[in-house]
């Protein structure tokens, strides 16, 4: 186990909405339609092992924050926070 979840988000507006297109990034024509927030000890370790199976940065931002944004190998982004 990595982490604990913190709480799931729902982006969607409408989730019947047709075609399915992959969400991306910063593209409004394009939204997130569901996160994951996961609670980590250590988020620099995690950040790091979650690159091999396929994790993509999306947001590092500042150390400080205490999160980072990934996407998983389908596009769909999740958010580690620390714990």
């Amino acid at each position: 186990m990595i982490g604990r979840l913190r709480c799931t988000v729902t982006d969607r507006p409408d989730p019947r909405a047709d075609p399915y297109l992959p969400p991306a990034r910063r593209d409004p024509s394009r939204p997130r339609q569901f996160h994951l927030d996961a609670g980590v000890p250590d988020l620099a370790r995690v950040r790091q092992r979650l690159l091999g199976p396929g994790a993509v940065p999306l947001d590092d931002g500042d150390p400080a924050r205490g999160r980072h944004v990934r996407a998983g190998p389908a596009g769909h982004p999740f958010r580690l926070v620390r714990a």
